[in-house]
């Protein structure tokens, strides 16, 4: 089943709000970054373990946190991108486009090595062959 939430870039980013030098953050800022992180980590775990409902259910959390202002780290950051990499897979109809568009991103935030993305773009796009053949 397709999940109906999405966190697209624009979701991604709606309602990111800086932190201040010096500032104290609001507190509903800091409790939906926390919320954020704790959804991130059962979304990941939901995914590794093959509960694809549940994964697509927090998803509609995350979604709804976005759109709040929430305390933004580099590592919410990441881990939304990879959320959203993975959510690509959960999708009935999967855009090679956005796959591969979300992987550059991924390679621009991460410092891994080249040979690693090349191995998964490989892999995505042998995917989305054997997709396209079987439907």
């Amino acid at each position: 089943a397709a999940c109906q939430a999405s966190t697209s870039d624009s979701e991604a980013h709606h309602g990111r709000v800086g932190g201040q030098a010096g500032v104290a953050p609001d507190p509903e800022r800091v409790v939906n970054g926390w919320t954020l992180e704790f959804n991130l980590y059962c979304a990941l775990k939901a995914f590794r373990a093959g509960a694809y409902e549940e994964f697509c259910a927090i998803l509609n959390v995350i979604t709804a946190v976005l759109s709040r202002p929430y305390v933004d780290t580099e590592e919410i950051g990441q881990k939304l991108l990879i959320i959203q990499f993975l959510s690509k897979f959960e999708s009935d109809v999967m855009s090679l486009e956005s796959v591969m568009a979300i992987l550059d991103q991924m390679k621009a935030e991460f410092s891994l090595c080249e040979d690693i993305f090349q191995d998964v773009r490989e892999t995505v796009v042998k995917q989305a062959v054997a997709e396209s053949i079987k439907s």
